[in-house]
């Protein structure tokens, strides 16, 4: 008499196995997979980074406002806040509109400009700055360059407000 066959599929989250062969051996694959995937992915999601939304915009709402059109109004902010931060601010909240959808968050020196009541010339300078700390990141889409933040500058900003 044969030995009897078995089929396991399991799936786990986005992972997923398929193990077919006689009953001891298939136990012995299934404990191995999950020994091995399991920690491997606990670990992983530890080190992953998510940015809270919800968070970021509780701590943004004592800085700028929002029309519903999706216009941000910076309020006045005291010294404290340097052209770096300030830029960081806005281009913060810009990522979360894009979140919402209300419109996509690179945005270009002009509109920088007009928004913190500063030459172009000083606004590109500390752009340049702010690029070279990895805080933003510079896209050219057509003829035009436009900057938004990265990662490291979303972390940056969460923590400094």
């Amino acid at each position: 008499m044969s030995n009897p066959i078995i089929k396991v599929d399991i799936k786990y989250r986005d992972l997923e196995v398929s193990l077919e062969g006689e009953v001891d051996e298939v136990y012995r694959q299934v404990i191995k997979w999950f020994n091995k995937i399991l920690p491997a992915i606990d670990i992983a999601e530890k080190l992953i980074l998510d940015i809270d939304f919800e968070r970021l915009a509780s701590k943004l709402e004592k800085y700028i406002n929002i029309s519903r059109d999706g216009e941000i109004v910076l309020k006045p902010l005291s010294d404290k806040f340097s052209l770096h931060n300030k830029l960081l601010l806005i281009l913060a909240m810009f990522k979360l509109l894009e979140f919402i959808g209300k419109r996509p968050s690179s945005v270009t020196l002009s509109e920088l400009s007009h928004l913190l009541n500063a030459s172009a010339k000083t606004i590109s300078s500390r752009l340049s700055e702010l690029k070279s700390m990895g805080y933003i990141e510079r896209i050219r889409e057509n003829k035009n360059v436009k900057y938004k933040i990265s990662l490291r500058g979303l972390l940056y900003i969460e923590d400094k407000i």
